[in-house]
Parts: C-alpha cells; structure tokens; sequence
C-alpha cells in the first residue's frame, strides 16, 4: 500500500511559515463520487423531481448573469432556481453539512502542521456562505486556523490566482507558504505560478480506485446514486482503516465491501414493501435471513420481525410431496424418512441404479406411510409457528430467492392461510407455484419477473452461490424443528461447515459496520438499486486479486438441498502440488471449473503437457508449452514447421524455402499460373467490393445527413457564431452577447456560456483516462453532434451513447471512404475528417451562412497536453504522432480559408486569442490574455471586449 501523504509533505511543511489547505475533497469530504451526486439524493430522499438538474442548471444561469463576478454566491444560485425549489436552500445546507467528514488522511497533515507551529490558512473556490463552512470545519475538528478565504465572501479565486495573492499580500514571501490541495489547475498550477509551494493531493476516491481494480471497473460501468454512494463510502472506510494504521481482517472487509452494500440494499427494499403491503410482522427465515434481519433492525423501529427456520429439508418433511419441485426432491424426503421407518430405509438402501425415477416409484410404494410421518412433523411445526406468529398479524416471509417457494408453502400450511413474500430474486418467476404464491422481488425493480432468465448474469451474477455464501448465517444446517422451538442441527462433519461459520462470524461484523456508516452518514435511503449491487458483485468476481484468490482456496460450497453430499469450490482451490505431477487430468478438470485461478494455475493450464490448437488459418501441437509441429496459413503463404522447430518450410505462390536450425537450406522460385489467376481475380474482387461498398456509404450519408444537417441550412445568416475549443486560450474568453455558441468535447464544462450546439467524433476528445465527461455530455442539453469517423474502437464513441435522445444528432466523415476534402452541401456529403473536431465544426458553422465566427480556443497545442481543465489526453498511447497532428490540424485551417473565400467569401473568420492559428485569419486578442503574456508585442494588435469587435 502506498506511503500516507504525510509522510510526503514532512519535509516541504518544515521548511515553510505558512500552510494553506484546500477545503472540498481535501480536508472535508462527500460519500458520493461526484459532489452533485448530492442534489440526485435530495431530490429522491426529498421527493422533489427534477431538483438537480434545476440545480445544476440554476447555477450555470447565476454564473452567466454575473460573468463580471469571479465567483457567485449561494445566494445567487437560488435567485436563479425555479420557485418550486427555493424551499431547498437551507435543506442543501443541512445535507452538506450532514454528508461532509473530516478526511483522515489530511486530518494527519493538519494536526502536523499545527503541532509544528505552522500558521495555518484555509483557502476554497466555494460558493457557500463563509460561516456555515466555518462551523463545518469546526464539527469535523478543524480548529484554530489563522484565516479562512472562501471566494463566495472575497470575490477572488484560486483559479484566477487573486485568492493567492491577498494570501501573499498578507503573510509575505510565496516561498514561505505551501498550499495543498487536489485541483491541478487551481490548487497547483496557479499557486506554482506565483511562486508558493505546492502540493497535489490525490482525491480519496481516485486513491481507492487505484488500490482496488474491482472498484475502478465498477465505477467504469454503472453510473447512479446508488453506486457512487457504494463506492464514496467504501473509499472513506478504506482510507480509515489505512490512516488509523489497524490490521485489517480480510473476511471483515468483505463483510463490509459486498455482504454489506448487499443486505443493506435489500433491507431497503423489504422496508418499502413493507409500509406498502401494511406488513406488521416479517419472518426472516434461517439462514440466509440472519444477517437481513439484523441489517434490517439497523434502522427499522416499527415493523415486528422474528427469525425462523423453515429449510427446504423441514417444509419436504411437513409437506411429504415431490410434485412440481425439483427432480432430487423424492430422493431428499426418502433419505430423510428412512431414519424414522424400518421399512422405507430397507428399500433405501437397496435402490441400485439411483435414478430419479428410481426414487419416485419407491416414494410412491411409501406414499400412505409418507404423508403419516409428514402429518406428525407438520403438527409439532404448527407448535412452534404458534408461539412467533398471532393470528391476526399481517404476515410477509423474508428469504433471499426461491425456486418452490418451500419456506413460503410450508408457513401458509402451517398458518393455513396465505401470507406475502419477499425475495432478492427467484428462479422460475413463471413456473405452477410462482402462479399460486403472492410474492414481490428487489430484481423486479430492475428486470420484469416475466424477463427473468436464470442464465442472466446481470440478474443473478456471474456465481450465485457466492450471494448465498453472504448472506448467510454461523449456524450449521438445520435438520429438524421442535415443538419448542428447539433446532435439532446437522453436526458439522466435514471442514466445509466449520470453516463457513468461523469466516461467516467475521463477514457479519464487517456488514454490520457497514450498516451503521450507512445509517450515521445519512438519516435517509441512500436508494441502491438492484442493478448496483449485481453489478459491484459482479465487479469483484470479475477482478479478484491475488489476495482474494488466496483467501477463498479454502471457500468451498455444497450445492445439495439436504447438505449430505458433496462440496464444490466457490471460486478457486488450492492444489497439491503432486497432484499436478501425478494426477493431471483430475487437475487439468478442476482447473477448467474454477472461477479464479493463480498465476502459476493459469500457466500450467494453458502448458498443458500436451495439447493442439486448431483453427482454418492454423494447427499447433505442443508438448510442455514447445511446439513441436505446426502448420499455418497466411495470406498466400504457408507455413510448417516440425521436429520442435528443426525443421522450417515456408510456401508462396513464387518461393519455396526451407530452414534447418534457422539456416536457409532450400531457395527455389516457383512460377504458378493458377497463382498470378488467383491473384488477379482478388484484385477484381477488390475493387468491385470497395465500388460497392463506397457506393453504399454514400447513399448512407445521404440520407442520413439530410435528418442531421437539413434544417440548419442558413439558419444562421447575418448573425455570429462562436467556436468554442478546449485549448488553454478559452480561460480568458468572456462571452459576447447575442451569439451562438458551437462547442467542442469538453467544453460543455464551461459554466459561463451556453452551448446551442455540441461536437465530438473522437473518445478520447470526452475521456482523459483519469477523468470521463461522457454522461455529462450526453446529459447537456442542446443538441449534439456525434461523428463516426471509422477508425476503430480506440477512437469511436458508442453508438449506444445518446440513443433515443432526439438532440443526439449522427454524421460521416471522408475517414476510409473518400478523399478529404471540404463538404460544401453537407446535408448530402460526409464531412473532412481532420486533426480536430473543429474542421466538422466549422463546415457546420459555414452551411448555416454566418455574418461573422469567432475561433476560441482552438490553440492546435496537443503536442503540450494542454487543455483548458488540465492536460489533455496523451495521443502517444494510441501511437500518435501528436507534434504531426497539430502540423496536419494547421493546415488544415489553412486549407479552410481556401474553402471559405471561395464559397463563403461574405462570412468573416476571427481568431481570438491565436497560438496555433496566428496569421491565418483576422487575429484579436482579449486585455486579460495580454496581461497575462507580455512577450507579446501589443503595437497595432486588435482588442476585443464583451462587445465583440468593431461593426459587431
């Protein structure tokens, strides 16, 4: 595990007078992985919908109407909100202040600095009021600072630099202040600039989802409150337990990582059904209901709810039937019987071919006898029931799934009555008794019953059994029910039952830590959905490490209803090691049945002593991993090899050569006619296939960009338009009014303008890898221009992005279709693919007949990763030339002004701010750009204001 960041900043604390904190993320943080994710849970808890988007949306309207501001205030945004919502203003403060928690990892740090003598300021680009954060400060144990600066109060910025400086002003040299914080723009990059010391805290959340690859692919996967709420409070209790320096025990963890988000989720769930079928009284049944109930009683204080036991081998007992269950059933209830009736175990014993119709014929010799002992069992169990259940109670059974409804069945006979059910999910939602049984599932809510499949990973996970392993209890199985209430057990024989309790024991306190964060962090639901929990389950037993892999060698499952057979492993096993010496196919079947394997597990499968890979283009065979004979096909060549490689035989229509250990033996040509036949008829194929397929593609085009581009023709004659990039530039651009604004990727992040219109072709334009604005894009309401520029995966944003939203908006480009040139009618042509979006963009603009456009931001400096939100994706990780790429996105404007005064010789194209593109076109330049760069010489340069330039 890595070094705590005190350990990384000692050193740079000593030498300094002064130490700054960031507040957001730094020293306090959310349980949610996005800080709006805090208006979505307001808005469920409050039942206000749509508050968070209004929210959102209020606050990017305050920003715009006082674009001459730095910062707004909280008062500010709720001005803009809608009337419907202003009542949420002091419950946004509440929950902020309910939610927030010290971090302890910059907990450490602070009190450091403190004990050091340091003169401590605390510095936020924050809208809220200065005091409410001061008193949250304070809760969380942040006390006797020196100042506090909140830009909502000032009306200075980190981001600008001028928060900094009435820091500066104040305690004297930057060199003497260290400021820490986790922005790279505001926290780091300004602050350097002005000559402070920095230092750049990584997000809590981000360090979890370094440390935990099944984490980090869940978050790439599922995006709802639910999740984020999962994964913020599993990041908050794993930097805990790192900072407070405990030894962690491993079945704890999991306890609290999976078997907790998990009980937690369904609890939930049966609470709602609950108030809503008007239950008073819940029957968590044994064993999988031992953790639910005491889950469950983490927050409930109304509902009466006991713990039963009705196993599957009970209700077989009480019922004495086989009809409509499963095939084994006859055989379990038989088993069973056979220890109460002389008789029944003589014929028991001597079944000797042991099929299932084997033990229906025998259950049907034993019927009359089977139903008496069944009557006698069911009698003692009405005891039992009696003394838990009134009769007049409102009654709901509560177990994990159901295939026969057993439990259900044997308390509505018991009861003779129907009661309710309530269950995670169930097996055969359409079969005989799941028609007669009144029951509700938590997958309902994500998948109809009708739709459930039991092949459905997303319903019921890659590995069932492992849910059931969680939610579980430390009892052995249960093998009968007395009158009394006593629980007759199955002794636990083998080491299949006495490692499951010890380990279940550690997974029940770790869930229930999880419970009571949950329920101290929030006095609400925190809503997890069925689909977030399948989903960070699935996540787990998809990403194991080495660490999981290990633990679970020893996990083993038992399948049979009766728990009197045999045991499988859940997810790996440890093997001997002179097992895989002198028993490999018993190792080699093993192996393929396991869900995890090591390392060494995975080589010795795939080294297999001997094995053959075949397929059309080849076929290998190999003893102890070494090829010793192969054959290969490739395009017009042939390949064999044989003795382990001694021997080498390569074929081409033209070329025969042969190979003895590596050195050429054999060169002879070879004239084939049928070849240079062959040959020609593949080129005649070629062609006839690209004329087709290019033929076809631009008949696609056609019509599609007729409901793309069609209605934009001139739209936008005589007025200005304003091309918006991602390059550094845009920071210091102030909007002009009464102008459309085209955008490119990530440029909807700019809260102070409001984008008609949206571009991306590339999907990395919208991911940095550390960051993923996709969802932000999607949701940004204006319309939206998705391109296809057939490059790959690598490049391709999916096309199940945006679908069904009718402001998602498709198109072509010339990339692998046809030349590259500019498209003048672009509802019937694809556009040119360039180095940039900004080349579609712009043709775009163009086929809407603008007066003027203005270029911002388009700085053509991807050879310097810069970007507008911090450096911008490494092209080299794709192979990329990215210097050559903003050689080709340059000449590209250059070509475009061919293109523009040829057709478009009335519209007016102006740089504003130019790097890249300096020269090119009419160049402008804001005061505040110029301040910043004195290197450039300002004699005869063009300023534009908020006014736009002269004759706007």
């Amino acid at each position: 595990m890595s070094k705590l960041f005190l350990d990384k900043v000692k050193k740079q604390i000593k030498k300094v007078k002064v130490v700054s904190f960031d507040i957001f993320d730094t020293l306090l943080i959310r349980p949610y992985i996005k800080p709006t994710d805090l208006f979505l849970h307001m808005e469920k808890a409050l039942n206000y919908p749509g508050f968070a988007d209004e929210r959102k949306d209020a606050e990017r309207r305050a920003r715009i109407r006082h674009s001459d501001l730095e910062d707004i205030t909280f008062d500010m945004i709720y001005d803009e909100i809608d009337d419907e919502f202003k009542g949420m203003k002091q419950k946004e403060m509440d929950w902020e202040e309910m939610v927030l928690r010290a971090n302890p990892e910059m907990k450490q740090v602070y009190d450091y600095a403190k004990a050091q003598g340091k003169k401590i300021v605390i510095a936020s680009d924050m809208y809220l009021p200065t005091k409410f954060i001061a008193k949250v400060l304070k809760k969380n144990g942040y006390d006797a600072w020196d100042d506090l600066y909140v830009s909502s109060l000032s009306g200075k910025r980190k981001i600008t630099g001028n928060l900094y400086r009435l820091v500066i002003e104040k305690y004297g040299a930057p060199d003497d202040i260290l400021h820490i914080g986790d922005n790279k723009v505001s926290d780091y990059d300004e602050a350097k600039k002005l000559g402070m010391n920095v230092a750049l805290y990584k997000q809590v959340i981000n360090q979890y989802l370094d440390y935990n690859k099944a984490a980090c692919k869940y978050v790439a996967e599922v995006a709802s409150l639910g999740s984020s709420i999962i994964l913020g409070t599993l990041a908050q209790h794993w930097q805990a337990k790192r900072c407070s320096g405990e030894s962690s025990n491993y079945w704890q963890e999991l306890g609290y990582n999976y078997c907790g988000p998990l009980a937690y989720a369904y609890a939930r769930f049966i609470e709602k059904k609950a108030e809503q079928e008007d239950l008073n009284r819940l029957l968590f049944i044994a064993r999988d209901g031992y953790i639910l109930q005491k889950v469950f009683n983490t927050f409930n204080k109304t509902i009466k709810n006991e713990y039963i036991y009705a196993p599957r081998i009970v209700s077989m007992k009480c019922i004495g039937e086989y009809k409509n269950l499963a095939d084994f059933t006859a055989e379990a209830i038989l088993r069973d019987f056979a220890e109460q009736d002389e008789e029944i175990k003589f014929d028991v014993e001597r079944v000797k071919d042991r099929t299932v119709n084997d033990w229906k014929k025998l259950f049907e010799k034993h019927r009359s006898k089977i139903k008496e002992i069944a009557s006698h069992h069911m009698d003692d169990y009405k005891k039992y029931l009696s003394r838990l259940v009134k009769k007049n109670d409102r009654v709901a059974c509560v177990d994990t799934s159901a295939a026969y409804w057993s439990a259900q069945r044997l308390i509505e006979k018991a009861l003779t009555r129907k009661i309710f059910g309530l269950y995670f999910v169930v097996y055969y939602a359409d079969g005989e008794i799941a028609k007669q049984e009144q029951f509700q599932t938590f997958s309902q809510e994500y998948l109809p019953l009708s739709k459930h499949v039991r092949t459905n990973i997303n319903l019921f996970t890659k590995n069932w059994f492992f849910i059931e392993f969680l939610l579980s209890s430390p009892e052995n199985a249960i093998h009968n029910v007395l009158p009394d209430g006593t629980i007759e057990y199955k002794q636990a024989k083998d080491e299949f039952e006495k490692n499951r309790a010890e380990l279940y024991g550690e997974i029940l306190k770790g869930a229930l830590n999880f419970a009571d964060d949950i329920n101290s962090r929030f006095s609400c639901n925190p809503f997890f959905e069925y689909s977030d929990i399948i989903k960070h389950i699935n996540a787990f037993m998809g990403n194991p490490s080495k660490e999981d892999i290990k633990a679970f060698q020893k996990v083993n499952f038992k399948w049979y209803p009766t728990n009197n057979d045999k045991d499988i492993p859940l997810f790996s096993q440890r093997i001997r090691l002179r097992d895989y010496i002198f028993h490999p196919f018993k190792v080699k079947r093993l192996l393929y049945s396991l869900m995890w394997k090591t390392k060494f597990q995975i080589f010795y499968l795939r080294k297999y002593f001997f094995y053959e890979i075949k397929s059309q283009s080849m076929h290998i065979k190999k003893l102890f991993g070494i090829t010793i004979w192969a054959k290969k096909e490739f395009q017009n060549t042939q390949e064999k090899i044989k003795f382990f490689g001694l021997i080498r035989e390569v074929k081409t229509p033209t070329l025969r050569k042969v190979y003895l250990c590596g050195i050429q033996v054999i060169h002879k040509e070879r004239f084939c006619l049928e070849a240079l036949q062959d040959y020609m008829s593949r080129i005649k194929m070629e062609i006839i296939n690209s004329v087709i397929v290019r033929t076809q593609r631009a008949l696609t085009v056609a019509a599609l960009h007729q409901k793309t581009f069609g209605e934009f023709r001139n739209k936008h004659k005589g007025k200005s338009v304003v091309l918006i990039g991602a390059g550094p530039t845009v920071r210091f651009f102030k909007p002009l009014s009464k102008a459309i604004y085209v955008g490119i990727n990530r440029v909807f992040l700019l809260d102070n303008i409001k984008f008609k219109y949206l571009f991306s072709i590339d999907k990395h334009g919208l991911d940095l890898g550390q960051e993923n604005y996709q969802e932000g894009f999607f949701k940004y309401d204006c319309i939206k221009f998705i391109g296809d520029q057939n490059m790959g995966p690598e490049y391709q944003i999916p096309q199940s992005l945006g679908n069904g939203d009718s402001n998602v908006r498709r198109y072509k480009t010339t990339s692998n279709f046809s030349p590259a040139n500019f498209a003048l009618d672009i509802d019937t042509c694809a556009l040119k693919n360039s180095a940039s979006t900004s080349i579609q963009a712009m043709q775009f603009i163009l086929f809407t007949n603008p007066k003027r456009v203005y270029v911002v931001g388009i700085d053509c400096t991807n050879s310097l990763k810069q970007h507008f939100v911090g450096g911008a994706y490494d092209n080299s990780l794709r192979n990329e030339n990215v210097v050559e790429n903003d050689r080709q996105h340059i000449q590209a404007w250059k070509d475009l002004k061919v293109f523009v005064n040829t057709y478009y010789p009335e519209t007016e194209i102006i740089v504003v701010n130019p790097v890249g593109l300096r020269g090119i076109f009419r160049d402008v330049y804001t005061q505040e750009y110029l301040d910043k760069h004195p290197e450039i010489d300002q004699d005869g340069i063009e300023i534009i204001d908020e006014k736009g330039v002269q004759n706007d």
